[in-house]
């Protein structure tokens, strides 16, 4: 009889997967029938071997120290316990199928190239389980609570299986299939070819305490599975939901995510060095999300919380209602990005944004409000980077609101740095307060009705303003104000103390009100005009309130009701 000795070094257990027992092949064959409540037990020296077309039948209880090499059929019934002690080996090539408990103790080895099918359930608390390029499927329970389980075939999951041992290796195909239920505890899954959570109902959990390593493809259910994870997901593979759900509350490090349906909800933190790309399904995200870039091409998704760092593409559904982001922003079309600040909150963008998306309705294209692309709507926003807008179209809404590609709706929005209106692109600010640090560019169309621009540096038009019965301020310092070749007409035109204001072009200023600090007996050391004609009706020379000019009370002030005509 010979012995094989089993290490539980790691090292050996792998080559162990490549390693062709070196037993002789069976040329005799072992029949047994262990009844119910019979107990039979194989030494360490002995040998059972059941060739093709052999059986070995347990009703009652296999004590295995020895050698089990099964290319046959063994089958253990609901009242038998197969027992794999230390240093014994159980070597399947055939078809064993498990009704009743097959215990892999400390120490045992469960190898082979065959079909293993639980029905009962399957414990191991060994440092190898292997499935060697086989067939492992469990429909009833499985628990590891050992060194290892290697998979290097196929390991489908039909009710539950559960780790919480060292790890669960996948290097082949590991399926959580309808209605299973697959949770790694405190120990360690590693997926290095596939693993997916498929058809109906699938849910995999990933506890607090746990690590799921994943070096190839972790793909989400094909229908409406769950993989909730509360411990760690690491590694430079792919995680791919097709549909069904994620919720993560701890940790995912992946070199891509790719959500093609489904919905994704990060309460956690999201780490990775390649793209996180969305063709459909929602993403919700409370947490951190860093990855390389973002690129959302259909579905939603939602900014509620939290941070997130990435340069961002859209041409899908973009909401952000909470938290901070990080990094550029390209609206493309026919994208919709909108941003709804929580009341008494203030949203802030840290990078550039551009908006290449026009507006096609209400909530369709652009750069606008009530959902529609590109929103900034009921709050305080701030954008740190340059801010460009190609999106054209306008459209109206019941109340005869009209709305640009880019359009600020009931906002205070600060921009840090400049802001252009593209050739053919539209603007549309509706009872709102822009604030640019740097210089304006307008090559299209302007509309406020009413809504205060307040310039940090020179503005430059060459489109349509449509502004009458609004407020242009410029801050403190020295500003050129190029009219281009147009008349423009504004309802307030304000200069801060210390604002010098340069006029140029060929065009011509009408102005409702002017507050002007400099402003003393018919003339104003703050303006200079250039060869451009400015009108206005009234004067007022009271020191305004930098940035809330609007608030002045009337009664207050000094109005001149007379009309002065800078000449040309």
């Amino acid at each position: 009889m010979m012995k094989r000795t089993v290490s539980l070094h790691f090292a050996l257990i792998w080559a162990a997967c490549a390693i062709e027992m070196f037993m002789p092949a069976p040329t005799h064959a072992y029949y047994l029938d262990i009844d119910a409540n019979t107990s039979y037990t194989l030494d360490s020296n002995g040998q059972m071997i059941f060739n093709s077309g052999d059986a070995l039948d347990i009703y009652g209880v296999l004590e295995n120290y020895g050698w089990v090499a099964n290319y046959g059929t063994t089958t253990t019934y609901s009242s038998g316990v197969l027992n794999n002690y230390s240093g014994a080996t159980l070597k399947n090539d055939g078809t064993l199928n498990n009704y009743g408990l097959l215990n892999n103790n400390s120490g045992g080895l469960i190898k082979g190239t065959g079909t293993l099918n639980n029905f009962g359930g399957l414990y191991n608390d060994s440092s190898a389980l292997l499935n060697s390029g086989g067939v492992l499927t469990n429909y009833n329970g499985m628990l590891n609570s050992g060194a290892a389980v290697l998979n290097t075939g196929t390991l489908t999951n039909v009710k539950v299986m559960t780790n919480s041992g060292t790890a669960l290796f996948n290097a082949g195909v590991l399926n959580n299939n309808a209605g299973a239920q697959l949770t790694n505890n405190a120990g360690s899954l590693s997926a290095s070819a596939y693993m997916t959570i498929s058809d109906d109902l699938g849910t995999a959990f990933n506890c607090s305490g746990g690590t799921l390593q994943n070096g190839g493809t972790i793909s989400g259910t094909v229908y409406s599975g769950t993989l909730i994870n509360g411990g760690v997901i690491n590694g430079n593979g792919a995680y791919v939901q097709i549909a069904g759900q994620t919720t993560n509350t701890g940790s995912i490090s992946q070199a891509s995510i790719n959500i093609q349906g489904g919905t994704f909800v990060n309460n956690g933190t999201i780490n990775g060095t390649g793209a996180y790309v969305q063709t459909a399904g929602q993403t919700t995200n409370t947490g951190s999300i860093s990855q390389a870039s973002i690129n959302i091409q259909g579905g939603t998704f939602n900014q509620q919380a939290g941070t997130l760092s990435a340069g961002i593409t859209n041409s899908g559904t973009f909401n952000h209602t909470g938290g901070t982001i990080t990094g550029n922003v390209q609206n493309n079309a026919p994208g919709t990005f909108a941003i709804t600040p929580p009341s008494g909150g203030t949203l802030t963008i840290n990078g550039a944004v551009t908006n290449n998306s026009p507006i096609t309705g209400i909530g369709q294209g652009g750069f606008s409000v009530n959902g529609a692309n590109f929103s900034i709507i009921q709050g305080n926003v701030t954008i740190t980077g340059p801010v460009t807008n190609n999106g054209g179209g306008m459209v109206v809404d019941a109340s005869g609101n009209q709305y640009g590609g880019f359009s600020i709706h009931n906002a205070t929005v600060t921009l840090n740095a400049s802001f252009t209106n593209a050739p053919g692109a539209t603007f549309s600010g509706i009872n709102s307060t822009l604030t640019v640090a740097g210089d304006v560019t307008n090559q299209g169309t302007w509309y406020l009705d009413p809504s205060t621009i307040i310039f940090g540096g020179n503005f430059t038009n060459s489109g349509t303003i449509n502004a009458s019965g609004d407020t242009f301020e410029f801050a403190s310092g020295t500003h050129t104000f190029n009219l281009g070749g147009g008349a423009t007409t504004l309802g307030t035109l304000v200069l801060e103390p210390g604002a010098v204001l340069n006029l140029t072009g060929s065009g011509a200023l009408d102005v409702t009100t002017l507050i002007d600090p400099g402003y003393s007996n018919g003339s104003s050391t703050d303006i200079i005009t250039d060869g451009v004609a400015l009108d206005f009706t009234n004067v007022e020379n009271t020191v305004p309130i930098p940035g809330a000019i609007w608030l002045l009370i009337p009664s207050l002030a000094c109005l001149v009701s007379l009309r002065k005509r800078f000449g040309r």
